[in-house]
């Protein structure tokens, strides 16, 4: 019991320690740099290259399959 009392105790005086910084301000406006833009376009343009063989490839993928249907189905005829 002794050790609970104390365990409580010392929890609730962390907690009183901890929440005034919770409650400290964002310290104004914050804006991104420059920098910051660049390095966001290049991350989008790498992923928007990345698209364009997927496309390419997804596109592959459904010709494929429909002409190997078109072919069993006129082997399948004759």
């Amino acid at each position: 019991m002794k050790a609970t009392h104390r365990l409580m105790l010392g929890m609730s005086v962390f907690a009183a320690t901890v929440s005034p910084a919770l409650a400290a301000g964002g310290g104004g406006e914050r804006h991104t740099s420059l920098a910051a833009w660049i390095f966001l376009g290049f991350c989008a343009l790498v992923v928007v290259a990345q698209l364009i063989p997927a496309a390419l490839l997804f596109i592959g993928i459904i010709k494929g399959v429909f002409q190997r249907n078109k072919e069993k189905s006129s082997v399948s005829i004759k």
